[in-house]
Order: structure tokens, then C-alpha cells, then sequence
């Protein structure tokens, strides 16, 4: 895997700084001057809004900010990174996290996106969410998958335990879940279920729906609320406070 010597980070579009590699372990961030002007603190207590480079501790987050940390996909997201990584002759154990944005790119949980971006697939994507579900259920019993591809393309960066995909909707963003081992095969209407129960409780969720099903009751998916656009000037400011 060609590693990059730098990785910038984005916000809808607009350059929020750049990580560089330091001594080994550790990795060093510094915001963009437009950034500084009319963005905001993306971590307020590790990365205030102030110039300089900031260099991340080598723990918790094995030396990258948890920011960063957070855009890594973990359960199933890593899952089918490693075996993505394999398939391309490479070894997983010994791809760093500052490496792994770079697979991440634009794809991860949260807004911030990562360039440059390392390409690890080119598969076209589906809109059959049983065949998905199936290709998922091979993955998880350590059978190969056929279409191993195109289940990355479409949640190779998700988090969580369960196999999800994210598909596209009206011009947004869905991410829609599927059984995990052990699970009932009811298990996406149960998730229904209990957000309807939320919301009926006055709990805030995201918009959800039951995707159809030819196998099961139905897949659970919901919105994405991470990528929302909004005006940074409409956004919430931090607060400083003292401990």
C-alpha cells in the first residue's frame, strides 16, 4: 500500500487542516488559515481553534486524535477493510490508523472526509438489498463473497457490529442494517419497532423506514444525520468552561 506523506481533512468541501506523520507512532495536525478565519473547533478540548501544530498523544487512539479516531469504521466496517486489504496482497495488522483515513476518504462515520483517498475497489453498486443481506451472511460465516467489492464500496467504512450499506435516497443518504450472526431474521422490524416506540415517547431520532424484503420482514434503515448541511455561522458554539 502506497502510503501518503500527509493527509488533508474536509468539512462539506471545505479544507479543515492537515495530518502529517511524527517520529513513527505519532501523527501532527495543524487547522487551515481559512479554517481558523470562519471555521470552528472540530475537538474543543484536544484541538482548539487556535494556529500551530498540535501533535496527538500515542494513546488512546494509537497515535492520531480521537476525532480522527472516530472516522475509522470498526465490528463490520474493519472487517471487511482487513479482507479488502488481503485480497490486495497487503497485511493488515500492519496498516496504521494514519494509513486507514486514506481508505476511509470520504466515506467514514461523521462529516470529515480524507485526501488523498486510496482505492482499494471499483465495484458498481446495487439496489438489491436480499442479494446484500446474503453477501453479508457469507462474509460473517468466513465464506468467500463474490461480490466482496461491492459490499466495501457500499459500508466498507461503517461502524458498529451489524453488516449495513449505505444507499442513496432522494439525493440523501441512507444507511440500512442487516442481520448479524445469531440474530432473528426479524430482527430489522424489531429495530422499527423500537425507534417507533421512541419517537412515540418523544425521543428525537433520526428519520427511519422498513426497506422490503423477499427473505424477512424488512431491512431497518435510517437517515443520515452526520452529513447534514449547515451554515457554519448556524452552527453551535462552544462554551469554555473550567473543571
Amino acid at each position: 500500500m502506497k502510503t501518503a506523506d500527509r493527509i488533508e481533512v474536509f468539512f462539506d468541501g471545505k479544507k479543515v487542516g492537515t495530518m502529517v506523520p511524527y517520529q513513527k507512532r505519532l501523527t501532527a495536525f495543524e487547522y487551515s488559515d481559512e479554517w481558523l478565519r470562519n471555521g470552528f473547533s472540530i475537538s474543543p478540548f484536544s484541538l482548539p481553534l487556535q494556529a500551530g501544530v498540535k501533535i496527538a498523544k500515542a494513546d488512546p487512539f494509537d497515535g492520531i486524535f480521537g476525532i480522527f479516531a472516530d472516522s475509522l469504521p470498526d465490528g463490520w466496517g474493519r472487517l471487511l477493510v482487513d479482507r479488502m486489504l488481503r485480497k490486495a496482497g497487503e497485511r493488515p495488522e500492519e496498516i496504521d490508523p494514519f494509513s486507514r483515513l486514506s481508505i476511509v476518504g470520504a466515506s467514514g462515520k461523521g462529516a470529515l472526509e480524507f485526501k488523498p483517498v486510496y482505492n482499494l475497489q471499483t465495484a458498481k453498486q446495487t439496489d438489491d438489498l436480499d442479494h446484500l443481506a446474503e453477501e453479508c451472511r457469507k462474509i460473517l460465516q468466513t465464506e468467500d463473497s463474490g461480490d466482496l467489492d461491492m459490499l466495501f464500496a457500499m459500508g466498507g467504512s461503517s461502524g458498529g457490529a451489524r453488516p449495513k450499506v449505505t444507499i442513496r435516497l432522494g439525493g440523501e443518504d441512507w444507511i440500512v442494517k442487516f442481520p448479524s450472526s445469531g440474530d432473528p431474521a426479524d430482527i430489522g422490524f424489531m429495530e422499527y419497532e423500537y425507534n417507533l416506540c421512541a419517537k412515540a415517547c418523544g425521543i428525537e431520532i433520526p428519520e427511519i423506514r422498513l426497506f422490503p424484503s423477499d427473505l424477512c420482514p424488512g431491512y431497518f434503515g435510517c437517515k443520515r444525520f452526520d452529513r447534514v448541511k449547515t451554515p457554519l455561522n448556524k452552527r453551535k458554539k462552544w462554551k469554555k468552561c473550567s473543571l
